[in-house]
């Protein structure tokens, strides 16, 4: 399970990387190199200009572009770099180059979320959360237990089951001793728990949080168009959340518990990976386009903060000189940086 998520985790910031590169390729633009994963490397192959290269920390990959991290006067001539490099493209193609990684993101979480429609789910009743110091949580039940069925005395009901259903069964007898089946991943679980008559507000007998899950397949045609409605729906959700959370991250240190860092994401990707593949591909889906709408923000360091130098360059008829673009990119990465720490000592805290 580790090494899937991390796969599937560095597969993001590859297919970003895919879009810039196959985008520079489309307008004749010279690329370096095509890595996966971070160096040092292991294997190198160049075919005409590109290095492709496969590197030992598999944590996604990197395209380098000609031109687009140099300074002006080191491709040459400064008014007239080469004609492969980024710097020779007009505005419009160095745009498209940069908005191609975000594209990709996009366009993953559209056919994640197509192959989701497509693939269907089976109808269960899941724990979603078990409460501390709980009856359930004394049995040792988990978040993504699947009730496969529930026993007091000679009554039984058995899956296909709702919410519902298993919450008026118990409070027939809410002081009850229960006998519990359960799937947890491939292995069946049986428990006994001793339900109680006057649990703590919100938490019922047993202590737990349920959740009915499943949808029906969906031919391909249907399936991805709700699938591209999905992914301009969480877009929404996700541009509003970026929103509100940057708005107020100097007035209000609270919003930081809102945000996970890599930490923080790895955990939650093993938490849905648990849940099975269906719960896996979609939390991977929502995740690309998250990393699509950071990336197209206006902040230097970012693909968006770097078109918005584009932009003053077509209204000032001349490109943000490099050293003042180095000098903000310096500066929004440092702060991104402190953003990540802080999160991620965050992450650890909640965990440990």
């Amino acid at each position: 399970m580790v090494f899937l998520i991390i796969i599937f985790l560095a597969f993001l910031i590859l297919i970003h990387e895919l879009g810039h590169f196959l985008m520079a390729k489309l307008f004749g633009v010279r690329v370096e190199e095509f890595g996966f994963g971070f160096p040092p490397r292991l294997l190198a192959k160049k075919f005409g200009k590109t290095v492709y290269s496969f590197n030992i920390l598999p944590f996604g990959g990197f395209v380098r572009i000609f031109g687009l991290e140099k300074e002006p006067e080191k491709l040459g001539d400064k008014l007239n770099p080469p004609k492969d490099s980024f710097l020779a493209q007009p505005v419009w193609r160095r745009s498209l180059i940069l908005l191609a990684g975000i594209s990709m993101n996009v366009f993953l979480g559209w056919l994640l979320f197509s192959f989701i429609f497509m693939l269907g789910n089976p109808y269960r009743l899941l724990i979603s959360e078990v409460f501390l110091n709980s009856p359930a949580k004394i049995a040792d039940l988990k978040p993504g237990d699947a009730v496969l069925k529930i026993n007091r005395g000679e009554q039984t009901l058995q899956a296909p089951l709702t919410a519902e259903e298993f919450s008026k069964f118990i409070q027939e007898d809410p002081g009850g001793i229960f006998d519990l089946t359960i799937k947890r991943q491939e292995k069946v679980l049986n428990f006994q728990i001793q339900g109680r008559s006057k649990p703590p507000a919100g938490q019922g007998p047993m202590g737990i949080a349920l959740a009915d899950v499943g949808s029906a397949k969906q031919p391909f045609f249907q399936a991805f168009l709700k699938g591209g409605a999905m992914t301009f729906s969480v877009l929404k959700e996700v541009a509003v959340g970026l929103f509100k959370f940057f708005s107020q991250v100097f007035v209000n240190s609270e919003i930081l518990k809102s945000v996970a860092g890599p930490v923080g994401i790895f955990s939650l990707a093993f938490q849905f990976g648990s849940f099975g593949l269906f719960y896996f591909l979609q939390f991977i889906a929502i995740l690309s386009l998250n990393l699509a709408v950071l990336n197209i923000l206006p902040f230097p360091a970012l693909d968006g903060g770097q078109i918005i130098f584009f932009l003053i360059e077509k209204i000032k008829g001349s490109p943000v000189s490099f050293r003042v673009q180095k000098l903000i990119n310096g500066f929004g990465l440092a702060a991104l940086i402190i953003l990540m720490l802080l999160v991620t000592i965050q992450d650890i805290t909640k965990i440990w």
